[in-house]
């Protein structure tokens, strides 16, 4: 008991000091940012420190550092671990001693990288993670008076072994994110299409199988189509399992659904050969698509010419002393103990034969990495690999910020100027890179967002000094990766799971303000406790303009009796139930004639307009009218209840994208409030948004 409460203690007092971390690491020296793309042990050269941007000539390798905290993503849960900064690695220098960094001179360090897997041993319950943010990694190199932390030596068990291992348990996935079906949420995947191509096969490497030991296959896929359909899966010609994917109806709002499967074969292969038919039923309009496949099974502990990592479950539930037994491993460079990746340690061969032999603890997992002298990764130079001096984590007394890229910040500058003069409030623009260089380790990961507000608004000195506001200053999108054409992810939007109904799909600035330690997973409870704008432009001329609009409304010609008036508009009744269209606008109308009788409330009731055909459908040209005069002569609010697209209000387009464009308001702009349907979407850059017009 005594031990336990010392841990907790000891977590305790880690969790309170990184939450006062007020000094970032990249405050003060020469900063360059590399990136990799995968998890494993990556080589530097001389050659690829000049080509990140460190200068070679008179370099004492002693002083190099190397910064990160891997790519994997960041937990959402506010409560979860995460390292609030930076953290230094240690790294192997090979040839550092003489304090020159000559031309075989070269640099190690364990890197984790973008996608992960979460394990749980008690059940062997293993899910590869894939990062939706980003397919990359990044790490920081840096060059100063101090010694660089390096990789020690792992200190020896001395226990006579209780369990011997020479198999491990080892799992990986195949994935692509080309296609999201319809724009919407983060599920992508392949593209291609079943219907066109019904049987589709995948070879995967697995090397060093353990023979005729079952490995587990799981398959998930993706099918729209208005007949039941089926896959066929089988594993190196034998049948494996069929997904069957239910109907879905053409009036249903799921226009879609995913089927995942798992199953066991006995393997003996090196190569995994999945092959998937898929059977639409007769139905030629079906479409279907591949998300992933995963493949967990065990392999003999044999060393060849390649770096692999390796752990055992077995260790893990068991008790006493594990000795691990490599086939062929004395010809091994090196083997890491990389439970903790930033702090690998070099492990002893405690064999003289072949083996490669070393003992450890049982009742945990571990993970270690064995490597070979020619099979190191390579790292990339990062586009703008010099980082500028930035301290974030000093931020405190912050009312107001505006989160933009560095392309917008002028007129970013402009807004927040504007605030601090006239609206008593202290502000502050940040740009999105230095936000992701000390909170997601340099990677798109939107929790870095989060995390830096939580910063700012735990640090204050006072409720008058709190941040209140933020304003995400720059246009959202779906697609987080830059997959598809003219995309304008400037600053991301919190993106639902869910991707097959328009319905229940959502996107939401809101995960970025709940900033309480029990928030952080969107759950229903959770509140937000900063208000959030968004100003969805995507060039420095819609910057500027929508500036311009927000500075006018302040001035004294905007000012007049229009904002007085409330404008509540209620779409027709075409079917039972939408009479609660027109009860909704009737209360609140009188409930603001009752409680707020300064205001002038003007009804629309689209159902009090005479209703017209046309070669496009049913119109109702007189309520086109209506809005646009009352946007023109000048309304406070613009309320709407009713049906509504990507391109205007109700199917009889009682607002439309050209009739926005027309507006002549420029001393009159209203608080526009929508209960509708897709109409305020501004995260689908190949579509022109009406909301982004207004």
């Amino acid at each position: 008991m005594k031990k336990q409460l010392l841990l907790l203690f000891c977590g305790f007092l880690i969790q309170v000091s990184l939450s006062q971390v007020t000094t970032s690491v990249l405050s003060e020296g020469a900063w360059f940012k590399f990136s990799i793309d995968t998890t494993g042990v990556f080589k530097i050269d001389k050659s690829l420190l000049q080509q990140i941007g460190v200068s070679t000539s008179g370099l004492n390798p002693k002083k190099l550092h190397v910064y990160g905290n891997g790519g994997q993503l960041l937990p959402a849960a506010n409560s979860e671990f995460r390292y609030e900064d930076l953290q230094e690695n240690a790294i192997y220098v090979a040839g550092e001693n003489d304090g020159s960094f000559d031309n075989n001179d070269y640099i190690l360090f364990y890197a984790k990288g973008p996608h992960d897997w979460e394990i749980n041993t008690a059940n062997n319950a293993i899910k590869h993670r894939q990062n939706i943010y980003s397919d990359k990694g990044y790490y920081f190199i840096t060059v100063n008076n101090a010694d660089g932390k390096r990789i020690g030596q792992k200190t020896a068990v001395t226990s006579s072994p209780d369990t011997p291992i020479n198999i491990f348990d080892d799992y990986v996935f195949y994935e692509k994110e080309e296609k999201s079906m319809y724009a919407v949420g983060t599920q992508w995947f392949f593209k291609e299409d079943f219907n066109i191509e019904n049987t589709q096969n995948f070879k995967i490497p697995f090397p060093n199988a353990v023979p005729n030991e079952n490995i587990n296959i799981t398959v998930r896929g993706v099918c729209n189509s208005v007949v039941s359909s089926f896959m066929d899966v089988t594993l190196n010609g034998q049948d494996l399992y069929s997904m069957n994917y239910a109907a879905i109806s053409s009036k249903s709002l799921t226009k879609a659904e995913t089927v995942e499967k798992s199953g066991n074969v006995a393997n003996s292969a090196d190569n995994i050969d999945i092959s998937i038919t898929y059977n639409n039923n007769g139905n030629p309009s079906a479409n279907a698509f591949l998300d992933y496949i995963e493949i967990v099974g065990k392999k003999q502990l044999k060393f060849t010419d390649f770096q692999f990592s390796f752990r055992s479950f077995e260790q893990a539930n068991t008790a006493g002393t594990v000795e691990y037994q490599i086939a062929n491993g004395s010809a091994a460079f090196q083997v890491w103990d990389v439970t903790n990746p930033i702090a690998p340690k070099i492990i002893t061969n405690e064999s003289t034969a072949n083996n490669f032999t070393f003992k450890d603890n049982a009742g945990a997992l571990r993970e270690y990495i064995i490597l070979d002298d020619s099979d190191f990764y390579r790292p990339e130079t990062a586009q703008d690999s010099k980082v500028k001096n930035q301290n974030l984590h000093a931020l405190k007394d912050i009312n107001y910020i505006v989160i933009t890229n560095s392309e917008l910040s002028v007129q970013a500058q402009r807004l927040a100027d504007y605030h601090q003069t006239n609206s008593n409030l202290t502000t502050k623009v940040v740009l999105l890179d230095e936000i992701y260089n000390e909170f997601s380790s340099g990677s798109k990961d939107i929790t870095g967002i989060r995390d830096f507000l939580k910063h700012v608004y735990i640090t204050n000195s006072s409720k008058e000094t709190e941040l209140k506001y933020v304003c995400f200053f720059g246009d959202a999108s779906y697609d987080y990766k830059d997959r598809i054409q003219g995309n304008n992810n400037i600053v991301p939007v919190k993106l639902a799971t869910r991707s097959f109904n328009l319905a229940e799909s959502w996107v939401t600035d809101d995960y970025f303000v709940m900033l309480e330690d029990n928030e952080g997973t969107m759950a229903k409870s959770h509140t937000i406790d900063v208000a959030s704008s968004r100003i969805p432009i995507s060039t420095i001329s819609e910057a500027t303009v929508v500036v311009d609009k927000i500075l006018s409304y302040y001035s004294k010609n905007s000012i007049g009796d229009w904002r007085n008036t409330i404008t509540l508009l209620a779409d027709d009744i075409d079917k039972t139930g939408e009479e609660v269209l027109e009860l909704a606008v009737k209360k609140i109308a009188e409930s603001i004639k009752e409680k707020k009788p300064i205001f002038n409330v003007n009804q629309i009731y689209v159902d009090a307009y005479v209703q017209q055909n046309s070669s496009g459908g049913e119109r109702y040209p007189d309520v086109n009218k209506a809005i646009t005069n009352a946007i023109e002569k000048g309304t406070l609010v613009f309320d709407y209840f009713g049906h509504g697209g990507e391109s205007g209000f109700a199917s009889e387009r009682i607002l439309t994208v050209p009739q926005i464009q027309g507006f002549n308001n420029p001393n009159s702009l209203p608080l526009l409030i929508t209960v509708t349907c897709d109409f305020s979407r501004f995260d689908n850059p190949n579509r022109l948004q009406p909301v982004s017009l207004l």
